[in-house]
């Protein structure tokens, strides 16, 4: 495991550290077990598809969400321990964020301006930034 320290200082801190974590991205893919069957879940209301995303943690309902990188978009992850990857789950909390390229899979329709229900079916390139020692200092590492 490769592991990276940032320091973050304003804007520029923030951008040195998308870059160390697109750097770890490019060195390698992570497959997710593939055995809690997401997709085969009788609710979903379409096919499944592959987004590069920031999960999160966040209050309120649900608690974890996705982020698709270069949108104003957020998915909701439902059932959250049960539509997720069981890899990625010690990864997520409030002071850490995965960035990963994910298989979602929906729940509900695609609606402007309403967050979108999905479960994760799997996840690969997957990089953590970890806020936990420092609020100031990401601490970043491929899984």
């Amino acid at each position: 495991m490769r592991e990276v320290r940032v320091r973050l200082v304003g804007v520029y801190g923030r951008g040195v550290a998308a870059t160390a974590v697109l750097i770890l991205f490019a060195a390698g893919r992570v497959a997710a077990d593939d055995n809690h069957g997401c997709a085969d879940n009788p609710n979903l209301v379409g096919s499944c598809f592959q987004v590069h995303g920031r999960i999160f943690a966040a209050n309120g309902a649900p608690g974890l969400r996705v982020w698709p990188v270069g949108t104003k978009r957020i998915l909701g992850v439902a059932g959250e321990s049960e539509g997720f990857p069981n890899c990625l789950l010690p990864h997520i909390g409030f002071s850490k964020r995965v960035y990963a390229d994910l298989i979602a899979c929906p729940f509900t329709a695609d609606k402007p301006a309403r967050m979108r229900m999905v479960c994760i079916e799997s996840a690969w390139n997957m990089v953590v930034e970890d806020y936990t020692e420092d609020p100031t200092t990401a601490r970043v590492y491929r899984v």
